[in-house]
């Protein structure tokens, strides 16, 4: 997959998670983590229950880089392109406080590129 694809995912997804912020009802949740270390969070709970919502909330209005790897445009992506994906990013907001890889797991092998 190539980088401008994947921009334009990425863009995609930003604006259909604004439309959803805006529109929704949303409910604050408490924060109770400092997400500002260098540290994976994994955020885990049933289907439908608003853990990706939750994840934003976790930013505290830090800048934020949010990829869905749910999308069925990503299907089929390889660890080795998360690299493309983080390319993506830097082109279209610079660098970010904070990485939301959201259904990270639809990518075989993440467990390394998380870890690095």
């Amino acid at each position: 997959m190539e980088t401008e694809e994947i921009k334009r995912v990425i863009l995609d997804q930003r604006e259909l998670l604004r439309e959803k912020l805006s529109k929704e009802r949303i409910i604050e949740r408490e924060v109770r983590h400092d997400v500002s270390k260098n540290t994976a969070y994994l955020i885990t709970g049933p289907r439908r229950a608003g853990k990706s919502i939750y994840a934003v909330q976790l930013s505290g209005g830090k800048k934020f880089a949010r990829v869905d790897f749910d999308d069925e445009r990503l299907s089929g992506i390889r660890v080795g392109d998360i690299n493309k994906v983080l390319e993506a990013i830097y082109q279209i907001q610079g660098q970010a406080e904070l990485l939301i890889l959201d259904e990270i797991q639809n990518v075989v092998g993440w467990e390394l590129f998380v870890s690095s």
